[in-house]
């Protein structure tokens, strides 16, 4: 018989036995299995995170012009438009879980700003223009029906004549060296509607474009993993080969060298055109150049998942505490060593001759004077071209 010693009933001593066996397994157990890492495991476990209902992003400014809404940017996931609200109305501002600007309209970049979402993979949240992604099994892909759709050689759709990589002089000195290759929108022939960065996705740009073997989707700066809808649409639903400017900048974003011709690739000019017209006219090169489908497919994405990322991540506290940082020039973060706007040069230095000069080789006062007068003649405003968004 048990001595209750004061206790009501023995079954508190059963209970007082039971502990102390688990204690002494514990303590067996710490002696034996690694210590540290069972302390480790302790301080590493997390409570589960509790999500916010609602979150709220204020966009203080417009994009091209345009107020930024839930249906714009967050169509690529509309199932966080449950909880998520993208707002351009003034009074949101004051309740508002982030406030994002477009570095297109704001100049201010002194110790303001927390994270940035753009092209650049090393943004805080990656909002890219596209990317590929690889297909589980390689399919069984018509090209022969790519080239029944083509019956003209290149195009350029531009709306953006004063690049900083001097890209429309660039283009010019292409056309007079004899690439076969139609200019449309605010440097060339009128397109119409199709006109606009913001058309690139319309169906008369897909009209217009798809009968041709080559799109020249040289952006207006020579940027770090600056690579625009145009490219990426060339190798969607426009079925193009894209000619881009610098090899390196799509090679680093993971497209194969083969879906893409690149011009320094080629010392020069007439070199560079002379093989595009011999892929244009071989039926078998020209389809080399999208034997990637197979393989890969295009998602066009025009920067909206970083938003669907965004919202995700304001609506976890625990994300936004791990992701606490702030910019001191962000800037300098953006510009910095970024682009290389000058080797564009190369090629039209080797072009220069006599009267010629003037038109490809002027720099500084006098190179902006002369593009001056061309946007007052076009009346097509100066501004910055890139897309960024802070906040």
């Amino acid at each position: 018989m048990f001595s209750t010693c004061g206790f009501k009933n023995a079954s508190t001593w059963i209970t007082i036995l039971i502990l102390g066996a688990y204690t002494i397994l514990v303590l067996v157990c710490w002696e034996m299995c690694d210590s540290s890492k069972i302390v480790s495991q302790i301080l590493s476990y997390r409570l589960p995170t509790i999500l916010k209902q609602n979150v709220t992003i204020y966009a203080a400014d417009t994009y091209y012009h345009d107020p930024i809404n839930a249906d714009l940017v967050l169509q690529t996931c509309p199932d966080v438009k449950k909880f998520c609200r993208i707002s351009h109305f003034y009074p949101d501002a004051s309740h508002a879980d982030a406030i994002l600007f477009h570095n297109r309209n704001f100049y201010e970049t002194l110790n303001l700003f927390n994270w940035t979402m753009t092209y650049r993979k090393d943004a805080d949240l990656w909002a890219p223009y596209g990317y590929l992604e690889k297909r589980n099994v390689t399919v069984n892909y018509d090209l022969n029906a790519i080239w029944n759709l083509k019956n003209k050689t290149a195009t350029w759709l531009g709306s953006n004549c004063q690049a900083p990589n001097n890209r429309f002089f660039l283009i010019k000195a292409m056309l007079e060296k004899g690439l076969q290759a139609d200019v449309w929108g605010s440097c060339g022939r009128p397109a119409g509607a199709c006109d606009g960065v913001l058309k690139q996705t319309e169906p008369c740009v897909l009209e217009l474009i798809r009968p041709y073997k080559f799109y020249l989707a040289i952006e207006n700066s020579n940027c770090k993993d600056y690579v625009t809808e145009k490219f990426w649409k060339s190798l969607d639903d426009r079925m193009i080969v894209p000619i881009v400017m610098r090899r390196q900048t799509v090679r680093d974003l993971g497209v194969p060298d083969s879906a893409y011709i690149a011009v320094d690739d080629f010392e020069t000019l007439p070199e560079f055109i002379q093989y595009v017209t011999k892929v244009s006219n071989d039926k078998d090169l020209y389809l080399k150049y999208h034997e990637w489908r197979r393989d890969y497919k295009v998602v066009f994405d025009n920067g909206f998942s970083g938003w669907c990322s965004l919202c995700h991540r304001i609506r976890d506290k625990e994300k936004v505490m791990d992701n606490q940082k702030s910019y001191g020039d962000i800037d300098r973060w953006h510009s910095f060593e970024m682009c290389d706007d000058s080797f564009t040069m190369k090629y039209l230095k080797s072009l220069s001759r006599g009267v010629e000069k003037n038109a490809y080789l002027q720099t500084g006062s006098a190179r902006n004077s002369l593009e001056m007068q061309y946007y007052a003649l076009k009346n097509i405003p100066k501004c910055r071209s890139r897309r960024d968004l802070y906040l």
